[in-house]
Parts: structure tokens; sequence; C-alpha cells
């Protein structure tokens, strides 16, 4: 996963500063991604995140769109950095993805908030798999 809105996420993040300047940018991404209606439902709701977190992952035109709704902004930030991961990848590439892909982005967050992320990976996956099995 080496996209270039990754790449010049990870420009940003170098520049910063502060733990506080990381924590403005990752709450803005977050305030950038729309939640999505209904979709605060049991089937998706991601265990393990530090924050409430409902996410639905649907392959789209050869990419793979995340829909999602938290109670907490960072948490959509992260969601926010995932999506941009994913962006023009197929449902075969998005499988490899891992924590290691965005590692320099989420660096600044607690280890709390990174064993979240990656469970959002793992549920990214485990939705990924349980639609190729549907096929």
């Amino acid at each position: 996963m080496n996209n270039q809105a990754l790449i010049e996420m990870n420009a940003i993040v170098a520049n910063f500063l502060s733990h506080d300047q990381y924590h403005q940018w990752i709450s803005n991404l977050g305030k950038t991604f729309n939640p999505a209606v209904g979709i605060r439902e049991r089937d998706n709701f991601v265990r393990g995140c530090e924050n409430n977190l409902w996410l639905t992952v649907e392959p789209f035109e050869n990419s793979i769109r995340l829909c999602a709704d938290s109670d907490s902004m960072v948490t959509l930030g992260i969601v926010h950095i995932l999506q941009k991961a994913l962006d023009d990848t197929s449902p075969t590439e998005a499988r490899k993805l891992a924590l290691y892909d965005i590692h320099k982005l989420i660096a600044p967050l607690s280890s709390v908030r990174k064993k979240g992320t990656q469970h959002i990976i793992n549920y990214i996956h485990a939705a990924l798999d349980k639609d190729a099995e549907r096929v």
C-alpha cells in the first residue's frame, strides 16, 4: 500500500512539532468522514476499539468503500486513513493491508488506539473474506 494520498499524509505528519498538532489533524480527518446513516447496527459493530465504531466494507468499482460512524473523531480519522490506503485497491489487494502500511500515520497514537486500529484492519479482512465467500 503505497499510494499518493498516504505519501502526502506521511509528509504532513512528519512536520508536526507536537502531539497536539497531530491530534488536531487526525480529529479534523474524522470530521471530514461523513457518518453513514443507519449503520449503528449490531452486525456492523467493531469490537476491540477504544471508542464505539460501526463499519461496513463494500467492494465498489475495483476499490473498497468504508462506511463508518463513531462517537470519536479520532476513530473516524483512523478510518479515513484506512480508506485512503484502500482507495483504488482491489479486494484481493485490500486483504494484504497491514498495520505496517500506515504505521507512520498512527505512530503518535496510544498503544490502545494502535491495537484498536489492528482490530479495524482485522474487521476489514473478515468482511472481505465473507464477501468473497458469497461470490
